[in-house]
């Protein structure tokens, strides 16, 4: 994939498959959440949202084992959360998301692949808004379902945006940009996911003395915006822009 391509690419899988090999685990679990956030509405068991804003602490830091137990329902049983197709899928979406928990728990015996769970993720976000539309399951209707799958992969796709910014041009982060109001901001809106805020840390980063087109325009872009945004994380020094190899 080229710079261009990244750019303009609708397709999430080819893009994470380009950033593969530099991905942290930590970006990789938040896009999977990012995905299931899309889908949030189908998402209406309790226990499976309790269990994927667990996954999304998780990408900061071990969560300690006594909270995940708590939670309030056995996401391995074969209740599949709720009638209709989507809020079934979501179910089953969400809890193929809590399994990136299993392996910090349990050790080898529940093994986890960040990567490929992030493509599943993806993947299952999009048939839960293709069975959203309730088509009928036939011939005639598959390219419609198709065609809703690769919508919600499009849009996938500009959440890689924002979680990675261009790994084929990282931007370079001047410590000074790092004012009290520049990092107090930037704390807001990754902890809170307050991301109309965005806008307003550009304007404490311009005041820093932040030259950079690329930073400044990505917080006043429309976004969407989620957490691990490059850019809130170069400010918090989370991870250093993704490039490729």
């Amino acid at each position: 994939m080229t710079d261009a391509e990244w750019q303009a690419s609708t397709d999430a899988i080819s893009m994470l498959e380009a950033v593969r090999p530099a991905a942290s685990p930590r970006k990789l679990r938040l896009f999977q959440v990012a995905c299931v956030r899309r889908v949030w509405q189908y998402v209406t068991d309790p226990g499976s949202r309790a269990l994927v804003e667990l996954v999304e602490r998780s990408a900061d830091g071990p969560v300690p084992e006594a909270e995940f137990l708590a939670l309030p329902y056995d996401w391995l049983t074969d209740d599949c959360g709720g009638p209709g197709p989507a809020v079934r899928h979501a179910y089953m979406v969400a809890g193929h998301v809590g399994y990136s928990l299993i392996g910090p728990l349990h050790g080898s015996e529940f093994p986890s692949n960040d990567w490929q769970d992030a493509r599943s993720a993806a993947q299952g976000a999009a048939t839960v808004v293709a069975e959203a539309a309730e088509l009928p399951d036939d011939d005639e209707h598959l390219p419609a379902y198709q065609a809703l799958q690769a919508k919600e992969a499009a849009a996938q796709a500009d959440l890689l945006r924002d979680l990675f910014g261009n790994p084929f041009g990282p931007v370079a982060f001047d410590p000074r940009w790092r004012t009290a109001d520049v990092l107090a901001l930037a704390r807001g809106i990754y902890d809170e996911r307050a991301f109309d805020r965005l806008p307003l840390l550009a304007d404490a980063l311009l005041d820093a003395g932040c030259d950079s087109d690329e930073v400044l325009n990505h917080c006043r872009g429309s976004g969407p915006h989620v957490r691990g945004c490059w850019v809130a994380d170069l400010v918090l020094g989370k991870e250093p822009s993704t490039a490729t190899k």
